[in-house]
């Protein structure tokens, strides 16, 4: 059937989209992720704290903070995870697991 087609097609081309969770690429993302974590945790206390103005720096911290946080959440839902010893890479299951 046509639907059944475009479901096999859609995981099929899902798959080039899962990212998986012990790949190289992960590993250097949840790195990141601890960096703009520790950014994240100095910056908004000592801001808001003293009442720092915004300069070029502290702005463009800001932005790409958010924008990492943007990111990640967006990838938590390509990237797949391990269910019973076996790579689950199902969107569907993606999305369910990460809410």
């Amino acid at each position: 059937s046509p639907q059944l087609t475009g479901s096999i097609l859609l995981s099929r081309l899902w798959c080039w989209v899962v990212v998986d969770p012990s790949s190289s690429f992960y590993m250097v993302h949840c790195i990141v992720g601890l960096l703009v974590l520790l950014l994240d945790a100095t910056m908004t206390p000592f801001v808001l704290a003293w009442d720092v103005p915004m300069n070029d720096f502290l702005g463009a911290s800001a932005m790409f903070i958010t924008c990492y946080w943007t990111m990640d959440l967006l990838l938590n839902f390509c990237t797949g995870y391990y269910r019973h010893g076996k790579l689950e890479t199902d969107p569907y299951m993606i999305a369910r697991h990460y809410l």
